[in-house]
């Protein structure tokens, strides 16, 4: 408005002038330092007389020049919390004092800000009984008018005399929803008899109410039940969930409730629809474990002795030859089982981002020396570009990247019958402050059959394949979606152009951080070594598993290669091996009957001698959890079947201090 300075907007708790209203009192919404922001009418004739000359104004400038103090001792009372709600004050209006009121002053909250509620009401003093009459009369009008508008509600209402606890006045929804009236309720106590009959439950209820009080979450005179609400019940018998909310003003107290027995009910059922899915969802992972297990168990015979095998000198090309194609086919499998196990963890949201200090250029030179010979032998040319031009060292999920790049080159490879699979690193920045974050981008080019645009939409989801994939009936449709997901987990993507006879692109992109050198630096690779080497003691190792096949495996390895081995079945016969024979090291599944490879380490780390024995675990258990269970329990490293032998020796030789010929 014209000639009225800038205020602060009135809260949404300004409801009071509606009110004051229907009581015939003058109310207004006063900032913190005493500013009428909002007045009613009244209030308005009380005061300036005219809105424009009110609302804007101090409220202590309408005061007499005496009672300013007062007002002012009362806001300062008020920010330091020494005044109760009932707080009631007098003071004259205007200049010359002819208008004395009686002032209630309360304060309230609105995003963080404090406004103050006044309302004032006119202070007779000397009065007639004539005017103690009609002032008796105009209250009993201002009452019926105010049980009309709460009559009016939809949310039920009590109003309370403070002093006794007795009830003066219930509306019709609260009658509608607990069927309780008036004449049903004398008090506050009476109420909590009825309301909430169980003993145990009332002293909750009323525990719950002085808790919130005592932590500051209400005033002294004020309350509200809990979010959840509390169960009451009805005159019926039956029962509603409520949410109570009282104030006080002055000797009177007014609570509302709200029926809220709708909203629980459907809690009810959301959470038990979770916690159905959550079932569902466990029912799967123990699904998934126990597949895992049973068909790892047997692929770890298959690909183990074929390698056993492999490690004799006398073979033929031909021998050789069928090892090696029980060995791919094997791999084949294996990562079909690692796909599934990997789309049930994304799904599951258990995948965790495993970051270690690596070398790009080398991860991208070691991937494409793996599968040269694969492209070569179709007779494609296959090219590296730009793998010397990355940063030396990057910290980021090596594994993940590696997986990723590995089947972007293997799916260019496989589908690509004659021309050329390319592959080109780069680095970008990302384009924001830190120098040491970089973009990696791996590009792999083919001049395969390309994919049709109707099938690149669908190419990213699980199980699904392009044309050319159907029809090499080889494949399982898992790879490009895992591939995509680990690349968003790793805040990367996986982007494709393509289209039908014209080859595809696929760029992988990822950031990355630069680090280290030395600490990228890549550990040589455990070769499948043919002995020991002379000059060292002979390591007694205990195998400890509950099928034969793997025992004869892991001994048949290690006894060629010069290691003393016993076996046994169980974990009881496990311990007391190991307290027998005192071994060296010990390889030990998780899944044994009777005591399981968890509590043998555990044991094993609790004996009074040889507490500190490398324990490795070599189980068909694949899940990540098996594996921090088994290295908190005191592991030392963990292999999931079907293991790779060279790995067996490899940490063996570390744990042990060993040297191979």
């Amino acid at each position: 408005m014209n000639g009225i300075p800038d205020a602060p907007q009135p809260p949404a708790g300004s409801a009071h002038l509606a009110a004051a209203e229907a009581l015939s009192v003058a109310s207004a919404t006063l900032d913190a330092a005493g500013v009428v922001l909002e007045a009613s009418p009244l209030f308005v004739r009380w005061t300036a007389g005219a809105r424009e000359r009110c609302v804007g104004s101090g409220f202590a400038d309408h005061l007499h020049p005496d009672d300013r103090p007062g007002f002012a001792a009362a806001l300062a009372n008020w920010r330091r919390r020494l005044d109760a709600d009932s707080a009631i004050y007098v003071w004259r209006l205007g200049g010359d004092g002819e208008r004395r009121v009686r002032a209630a002053l309360r304060p309230f909250g609105d995003g963080g800000r404090s406004f103050y509620a006044l309302v004032l009401a006119e202070h007779a003093v000397g009065r007639s009984a004539v005017d103690a009459i009609a002032d008796s009369q105009r209250a009993d009008a201002q009452a019926v008018a105010l049980r009309a508008v709460f009559d009016k509600l939809p949310l039920a209402v009590v109003v309370g005399h403070n002093a006794d606890r007795r009830w003066l006045y219930v509306n019709g929804q609260f009658t509608r929803m607990t069927g309780y009236t008036l004449d049903d309720i004398g008090s506050t106590f009476d109420w909590y008899e009825r309301a909430y009959p169980d003993p145990t439950y009332r002293a909750e209820v009323l525990a719950g109410y002085e808790a919130r009080r005592s932590s500051g979450m209400a005033r002294i005179d004020d309350y509200t039940s809990n979010a959840s609400g509390t169960h009451i019940r009805c005159k019926d018998g039956s029962g509603r969930f409520v949410r109570t909310t009282a104030f006080t003003f002055q000797e009177t107290t007014i609570a509302v409730l709200v029926d809220i027995t709708e909203h629980k009910a459907l809690e009810t059922s959301l959470l038990a629809a979770r916690e159905a899915a959550e079932q569902a969802n466990r029912a799967k992972s123990q699904f998934l474990a126990s597949m895992s297990h049973e068909i790892r168990t047997p692929m770890n015979a298959v690909l183990g002795f074929a390698q056993l095998c492999s490690m004799q000198p006398d073979l033929n090309e031909r021998v050789r030859d069928h090892l090696a194609t029980i060995l791919r086919a094997g791999e084949h499998l294996l990562t079909l089982i690692n796909g599934i196990l990997d789309m049930s963890r994304i799904e599951s949201g258990r995948v965790a981002i495993d970051l270690e200090a690596f070398d790009p250029g080398d991860l991208l030179a070691s991937a494409c020396d793996l599968l040269a010979a694969r492209a070569r032998s179709k007779g494609l040319d296959f090219d590296l570009a730009g793998a010397g031009t990355l940063p030396p060292a990057a910290l980021g999920d090596a594994g993940r990247i590696r997986q990723i790049v590995f089947n972007l080159i293997g799916n260019a490879i496989k589908f690509t019958a004659r021309g050329h699979v390319r592959v080109e690193a780069t680095v970008d920045r990302d384009g924001g402050a830190d120098d040491d974050i970089f973009v990696l981008r791996v590009a792999v080019e083919d001049s395969g059959p390309g994919i049709a645009e109707d099938e690149l939409a669908r190419l990213f989801r699980p199980f699904e394949q392009a044309a050319a994939g159907r029809d090499a009936g080889d494949g399982t449709g898992l790879g490009l979606a895992i591939s995509r997901e680990y690349a968003r987990l790793m805040d990367g993507d996986i982007t494709v152009r393509s289209s039908p006879g014209r080859g595809s692109r696929f760029v992988f992109s990822v950031p990355l951080r630069r680090t280290d050198r030395a600490a990228a630096a890549r550990p040589a690779l455990p070769e499948l070594p043919r002995r020991l080497a002379p000059g060292q003691a002979v390591p007694r190792i205990l195998v400890v598993d509950d099928r034969e096949a793997n025992r004869r495996l892991l001994v048949g390895a290690l006894e060629a290669v010069g290691f003393v081995t016993r076996d046994c079945r169980d974990g009881v016969e496990s311990l007391a091996q190991f307290a027998e024979w005192a071994p060296d090291a010990v390889l030990v599944d998780l899944e044994l009957p009777g005591i399981d490879g968890a509590e043998v380490i555990r044991r094993i780390r609790a004996a009074p001698q040889r507490c500190d024995t490398p324990v490795i675990v070599v189980s068909a258990v694949a899940f990540e959890a098996d594996r921090q269970r088994a290295l908190r329990a005191g592991a030392d490293a963990y292999l999931a079947k079907p293991v790779q032998l060279a790995d067996v020796f490899g940490h063996l030789g570390r744990l042990l201090d060993l040297r191979y010929a």
